[in-house]
């Protein structure tokens, strides 16, 4: 059984290995001066879950919209 407190893995197909969804391995890409992407995005951040290493989405899931979008 795996404890409550571990952080969820994710895999980066551009690295080819699992990362730990812990804020350094893997993070929420939320703040758009931390995103290499963020001119693909009109100055926002790419929104998704990406690798700590290489910042490649590590899955198709998308955080919330960005309150400046609402």
């Amino acid at each position: 059984m795996i404890a409550s407190d571990e952080p969820e893995l994710w895999y980066c197909r551009d690295c080819e290995t699992h990362r730990a969804l812990d804020g350094e391995e893997a993070f929420e890409c939320d703040a758009p001066r931390d995103c290499p992407r963020s001119e693909e995005w009109g100055g926002d951040n790419c929104g998704h879950v990406v690798c700590g290493e290489c910042h490649a989405p590590l899955s198709d899931r998308h955080l919330a919209p960005s309150l400046s979008e609402l």
